[in-house]
């Protein structure tokens, strides 16, 4: 079944790639501000969300437990200032681990795995950029900075009480201009902190709730 529709998806991909590649370059860009002139994005102090593993009604795949790696990728989307390519090359990264680990040796899963990772890479810009609405809002530049460290600092407050001031302000530092790999890599060393609000891969939320 998984070579089957991989197949399916790859006609599908042959088809379209040509015109993203002529609209987009090759990329997605987030631009959750462009309608806002003269603020730049900064995270927003709530949390990802996830509803599961998103496929199209018109096509089944076989179940390999999937979950958390698409959690993680919806999350991704939502980390403001990620790339999409980012997000992407996490998303297969996981689940080629997911089946190295829970299904060694199974070529099915390592071509459903790659089937996900195509569709997401294919059609997933749209999904990205409104993503990237959610999790991020707009401020003026000079508040940018103070704000993102409240965000964060709200963060390790929910999630790693332990984390001192200076080590927040030190992972800023580590992550200036990459604000949206450090919100990718905690969401991802926190599960607890992406909300899971449907298993379908329909269900839609405007926001999560406060930090």
């Amino acid at each position: 079944m998984a070579f089957r529709v991989a197949a399916l998806m790859a006609a599908a991909v042959c088809s379209m790639q040509v015109s993203i590649a002529a609209a987009q370059g090759g990329q997605c860009p987030a631009q959750p501000c462009a309608d806002q002139p003269g603020k730049v994005a900064v995270p927003k102090n709530t949390r990802p969300w996830s509803n599961g593993c998103s496929v199209p009604p018109f096509i089944q795949m076989p179940d390999f437990s999937f979950e958390k790696c698409c959690d993680n990728h919806d999350s991704c989307y939502m980390s403001c200032g990620v790339s999409k390519d980012e997000c992407e090359k996490s998303f297969g990264s996981c689940l080629k681990k997911h089946c190295k680990a829970k299904y060694p040796g199974n070529e099915e899963c390592t071509s459903t795995a790659n089937t996900y990772v195509m569709g997401v890479t294919a059609f997933g810009c749209n999904g990205y950029q409104e993503s990237q609405v959610i999790g991020c809002e707009c401020v003026a530049p000079a508040k940018a900075e103070e704000h993102t460290e409240k965000v964060v600092t709200n963060f390790f407050a929910k999630y790693n009480k332990t984390k001192t001031p200076e080590e927040v302000s030190a992972a800023l530092a580590q992550y200036k201009g990459k604000v949206g790999t450090m919100l990718n890599r905690l969401y991802r060393k926190y599960p607890e902190a992406i909300e899971i609000i449907s298993r379908d891969g329909q269900a839609q939320k405007r926001r999560g709730e406060e930090l």
